[in-house]
């Protein structure tokens, strides 16, 4: 037997003797994410840093291996825990499908087909903080290029709970991979990153056929004045960090019609009129120069249903069917429109908008419900 096959062998045992650790390993992860569900609070720490030390071991060293599937799922289980305010039964079941992901692949000894690999990683769970009732619209992807600080998981969070899911890069070259392998519909990178900065990285993914047309922002403390902003691209975006990044985004999201665009999709696969937005709030309701005080159920560009037992002082109603309303809904523009249906506890408002500005509502229903 030659050299060459000598190697080969030897790196294949190699191989089998991985596959059979990271069993072990996972094992051990089950009954780590067991512990973290009956967990005793003075050790629930404890367990969650072994928990995410055995998922950091499994990403680095599973591609070496040939398993190069099994880091991307572990990559993204760690992005899921960036992007977690909690970890409860809920969570930790989704953490589970993760784990359960990579134990499929190691037990068939290697990567899935390309088209089975891009299904695994698409359906993985995400962080549910999204608005958003229907699930179609949910989980929008986009990739989020910063270095790990705690700025970094803020806007994790808040890309999260604006229906996005995010996939978080430390380096140019993490973010072109997982731009190629998730087309994302838009790239948010820092300016500084650590190998080059956010402009150039912005160039790079204009000069690729693949990435060329995705929406990019570049994330600065610095005045877009700046010099440093010269050979920035001009349908490139800079957003503000700090207290003006709110705005900034929803500026952004609104000019790219990024809902917009979801929402037509879900409305043609759901065949509904209108998307409905999960959202609850009081919102003054005025008929003539009456006042009354409505508490939403669900809102959409279409109009808004209200709960009808909060809209009463006295015991008749004081709307009918055909009414002409108008709404104060939190920072929305002032809404007009007739009531079409009165049913038990609920009145449903039609609103009367062309099609510009549905577009603009749908956009702004979807911000300010960020923040309920």
């Amino acid at each position: 037997m030659n050299q060459a096959a000598n190697l080969e062998n030897v790196l294949e045992q190699l191989r089998l003797e991985y596959i059979e650790s990271s069993g072990d390993k996972l094992d051990q992860i089950d009954s780590l994410i067991s512990d973290l569900l009956d967990f005793d609070d003075t050790k629930w720490r404890e367990i969650f840093i072994e928990f995410q030390r055995q998922i950091h071991t499994i990403k680095g060293t599973a591609g070496s291996y040939g398993f190069q599937i099994v880091t991307e799922i572990a990559h993204s289980l760690e992005d899921y825990l960036e992007t977690s305010n909690i970890l409860g039964a809920n969570q930790l079941s989704d953490i589970q499908l993760y784990v359960d992901n990579m134990r499929w692949i190691f037990e068939a000894g290697k990567n899935p087909a390309e088209d089975i690999a891009i299904e695994i990683l698409r359906k993985l769970p995400t962080p549910n903080k999204s608005v958003f009732s229907n699930q179609e619209i949910r989980h929008i992807p986009v990739v989020l290029v910063m270095p790990y600080n705690i700025q970094r998981k803020i806007i994790a969070n808040e890309l999260t709970s604006c229906g996005f899911r995010v996939f978080i890069a430390d380096t140019s070259v993490r973010a072109i991979e997982l731009a190629l392998i998730h087309k994302p519909t838009i790239v948010f990178s820092n300016y500084d990153v650590s190998d080059i900065n956010g402009v150039e990285l912005a160039l790079v993914f204009r000069s690729i056929a693949a990435t060329k047309a995705v929406n990019i922002a570049i994330l600065s403390s610095q005045k877009t004045t700046n010099q440093q902003f010269a050979a920035l691209p001009e349908d490139v975006k800079v957003i503000r960090k700090g207290e003006n990044f709110s705005e900034d985004l929803a500026e952004c999201l609104l000019d790219w019609q990024v809902f917009i665009k979801e929402a037509r999709r879900s409305q043609t696969k759901n065949d509904r009129s209108h998307l409905r937005i999960s959202f609850e709030g009081q919102v003054p309701i005025k008929k003539n120069d009456k006042e009354f005080l409505g508490k939403t159920v669900d809102i959409s560009a279409g109009g808004l249903a209200l709960k009808i037992n909060k809209l009463v002082a006295a015991d008749k109603n004081p709307f009918e069917r055909g009414d002409r309303v108008t709404l104060d809904v939190k920072e929305l523009s002032c809404l007009s429109g007739s009531i079409i249906r009165i049913k038990k506890d609920d009145i449903i408002i039609r609103f009367e908008l062309d099609q510009s500005l549905e577009d603009r509502l749908l956009a702004e229903i979807m911000l300010v419900t960020n923040d309920t």
